[in-house]
């Protein structure tokens, strides 16, 4: 109800304003419902679902999904999977409906992941399957705290029951977030390909010695969540390149060892690759001597958390960045055998 009022005063406000009067006040009314619009889009993109095992044979089914905060509780063990950065994300996204969420997560977020059998061979496990959608472009830091809450609202009580896969920039988000407060539902983080050490893809001043592939790259990642993959220059290897977040970040480790991060080995010269996107190729190219291997995205040092102690690292072989998401039988076996 605070909201609503909030809103409905800063809409009366902007209106009774004029050009003749306080050009500047408008200017900064307009700011702040702005900010307040873009914090709601934020919150309400940060939702986790819980799947019904049916939506697996019937994947486009939105009804199969359910938030998981009103869902009925059960003793199963849970897989909660985490989705990477979306570049189509932006901070003006319309605020979205239950529906549409849903459908993101379906037919956008993990679109090639659902007819695999990574999800069946789960279940029959004993694993529950869990989604947590978010909007990408927003700060990692505010994510991981909106990932944290929902996971306290869902497990909260529980111990050492849910698993947490997640790719990419899902990977910082779960780490900043099992690193807050008490997470002791949580046995074990699946992070594949994540950027732990950053990517230089995302640091500006690797992009403008990249030609066309660093403007494209500057371009997706122009938000607070595309900058918070930057390079974080532990290694000395990029000087202008800087990252505080993942700075911090690497100095909280006190649930690494609940980690098992997986990585991809493609060398520059992309010998002996194995997947299906051969384009993606030169990305590893460019990347050269300095982060080879890679996934073509982020370096196999970053992935695999170089000068970190984690539980366990696993090469998942010559695939892309996008590949080793489950696409690629190979890697998902590896995955698979991880699962606990």
């Amino acid at each position: 109800m605070l909201k609503k009022i909030l809103l409905i005063a800063l809409l009366f406000l902007l209106s009774c304003q004029t050009k003749k009067n306080k050009d500047e006040e408008r200017n900064i009314l307009f700011l702040a419902l702005k900010s307040y619009i873009e914090g709601i889009n934020g919150d309400n993109y940060a939702k986790l679902y819980s799947a019904n095992n049916l939506l697996f044979t019937n994947t486009s089914n939105t009804a199969f999904l359910t938030l998981a905060e009103t869902a009925s509780g059960n003793s199963n063990k849970k897989l909660v999977m985490i989705h990477g950065w979306n570049s189509a994300d932006r901070d003006d996204a319309t605020s979205p409906s239950d529906s549409l969420l849903k459908s993101r997560i379906l037919t956008q977020l993990w679109k090639d992941q659902l007819g695999t059998d990574f999800f069946t061979l789960a279940i029959a496990k004993g694993y529950s399957i869990y989604f947590f959608t978010y909007l990408t472009s927003n700060s990692i830091e505010k994510n991981s705290s909106r990932l944290k809450l929902a996971l306290d609202k869902a497990f909260s009580g529980e111990k050492n029951t849910v698993t947490i896969y997640s790719h990419s920039m899902g990977g910082l988000i779960t780490k900043s977030a099992i690193n807050s407060g008490d997470s002791s539902y949580i046995s074990k983080v699946l992070a594949v390909g994540t950027p732990f050490h950053g990517s230089p893809w995302a640091s500006s001043s690797f992009q403008a010695t990249s030609s066309l592939l660093g403007e494209l790259a500057s371009f997706l990642t122009n938000t607070d969540g595309g900058k918070g993959l930057a390079w974080d220059n532990y290694d000395g290897s990029l000087s202008s390149s800087s990252n505080s977040f993942l700075i911090n970040l690497a100095a909280q480790k006190s649930k690494d060892s609940l980690i098992t991060a997986f990585y991809s080995s493609i060398d520059k010269s992309g010998t002996g690759y194995n997947g299906s996107e051969s384009s993606l190729l030169v990305a590893c190219s460019a990347l050269g001597d300095r982060y080879s291997p890679s996934d073509c995205i982020v370096p196999a040092k970053s992935a695999r958390y170089e000068n970190q102690t984690l539980a366990k690292t696993v090469d998942l072989g010559r695939f892309g960045h996008t590949e080793i998401n489950l696409r690629q039988t190979t890697a998902r076996l590896l995955i698979l055998a991880e699962l606990p």
